[in-house]
């Protein structure tokens, strides 16, 4: 993953995430998905302000690529047919071998915390 996000982080200036979830689950699952909102118009920004936020564990830099977009769900907000589908990226930080997934949501907003394992940067 070399370079996933080599431009993003100064092309986005990122959210502040100052509190890690407490909940194993947030971020994790498609089921506790980080809401980060902003909808058609805003949601990519909103989601690389967010990941431009987070740190490893230790504070190191991550890097993060774009893996997918899955788990269609309705949503006033949504492009076709009211849908809306969340956004899966890897993400590792050195010392970090194998990526983990996380899932976001850019249709609904809510706060923002960095996942268990992760610290807040901003």
């Amino acid at each position: 993953m070399p370079g996933a996000n080599e431009t993003a982080s100064t092309a986005v200036l990122p959210f502040v995430v100052r509190e890690v979830s407490t909940d194993e689950t947030y971020g994790y699952s498609e089921k506790n998905p980080v809401r980060v909102g902003g909808g058609r118009s805003a949601g990519l920004r909103n989601q690389l302000r967010y990941l431009n936020a987070l740190k490893g564990p230790q504070g190191q830099a991550i890097t993060y690529e774009r893996q997918a977009s899955c788990c269609a769900f309705k949503t006033r907000r949504g492009a076709v047919d009211n849908t809306g589908m969340l956004d899966v990226y890897a993400v590792k930080w050195a010392g970090k071998d194998k990526p983990v997934t996380l899932y976001i949501n850019m249709y609904r907003g809510g706060k923002l915390l960095a996942p268990v394992g992760f610290s807040a940067a901003r």
